[in-house]
């Protein structure tokens, strides 16, 4: 990643806290630039330290432990020839962990729907800046939809492992899978896809466009 102006903003949001201090500990082929910019942004979105922002005091223990940049690629015709392939679209991956504790809990004693729904907001979220730190554009935007798929209950002292993917970066709405494990056993729990539709201007979309 360069050091365009693109992120200005998220240069300025404070270091990550623990969880995520250590930008060491988390895995993936990402640079440590792009690492600590998705910390600090993560750690910004979860409002960490302000009481205001819903859920702050849950979304605080998210932990992000792998973030990676997947380059798919495609042979052509022409890549044939020539031996080598052509890069048809660039994909973040991240992996998020929270484990469940008392707060989380509906009144049966299982994680709670809407606790869930909170978590996949930010931590899909984490999957676009991947790509975008990898672009230098910008995914902030305002949700479209979430279509979520419960597919088993948490307890609590559950770990849940949260694997977010990209599915689409291009055009004017951009969109994120995650399916949501239990890390111990490898239930499935949950998956979703969230979409998105950037605050940027067409302009700049049209840019994010030609960079894929």
């Amino acid at each position: 990643m360069t050091s365009g102006s693109m992120f200005s903003r998220n240069r300025l949001y404070p270091k990550a806290p623990e969880p995520n201090g250590d930008v060491s500990a988390v895995k993936g082929n990402c640079s440590d630039e792009q690492k600590q910019l998705n910390l600090n942004t993560l750690a910004f979105f979860a409002g960490i330290g302000e009481p205001s922002v819903f859920g702050y005091h849950v979304a605080a223990n998210l932990k992000l432990v792998e973030m990676n940049v997947n380059r798919i690629c495609i042979s052509g015709s022409s890549a044939e020839a020539s031996g080598e392939e052509s890069v048809k679209a660039i994909q973040g991956h991240t992996i998020c962990e929270i484990e469940v504790q008392t707060g989380m809990l509906s009144r049966h004693g299982t994680l709670a729907g809407a606790c869930l729904v909170h978590l996949l907001d930010i931590t899909t979220f984490t999957a676009l800046f991947t790509v975008g730190f990898a672009t230098e554009s910008d995914p902030t935007g305002a949700s479209t939809a979430m279509d979520i798929r419960w597919h088993a209950s948490a307890l609590p002292g559950t770990i849940l492992s949260i694997h977010s993917t990209t599915l689409n970066y291009k055009g004017r709405t951009v969109s994120s899978r995650a399916e949501v494990y239990d890390r111990r056993k490898g239930t499935l729990i949950a998956s979703a896809v969230h979409t998105v539709a950037p605050l940027a201007s067409f302009k700049d979309t049209a840019a994010r466009k030609a960079k894929l």
